[in-house]
């Protein structure tokens, strides 16, 4: 099973940015399912599940830092990719992929991150 963040976060990235083209989503119980299966099934997919690998695709990877530092996730956007320059963007979360997930919700609202889907 893939690590996602959680419903909370995807649903309110999906809603800033509509990236709906994930393998996994959550469905109406709660449950990460992937999209094949909820689709065989005729589950809702309420949202999409984001996972680590999602995210760093669609984010700036040069100007991107992920580290775990005393147990929690920190995730970190400078923007000359050196984290010298300030401001600089961050989010903490327990796990990588919140950390990531509030991170691009961050960067989508201050305009750094287009919505939409990447061609």
């Amino acid at each position: 099973m893939t690590e996602t963040a959680s419903k909370e976060l995807c649903a309110e990235l999906y809603k800033l940015t509509g990236w709906g083209n994930t393998y996994h989503y959550y469905d109406a119980d709660d449950f990460v399912d992937t999209k094949f299966h909820a689709e065989l099934m005729s589950k809702t997919q309420n949202c999409p599940a984001y996972s680590c690998g999602y995210l760093l695709r669609k984010l700036p990877q040069r100007r991107l830092k992920l580290t775990n530092h005393l147990g929690y996730w920190r995730a970190r956007y400078s923007p000359d990719g050196k984290m010298q320059i300030q401001p600089e963007v961050t989010a903490t979360a327990d796990t990588p992929e919140d950390a990531l997930t509030k991170l691009a919700i961050e960067l989508v609202k201050q305009g750094i991150v287009p919505k939409g889907e990447k061609k």
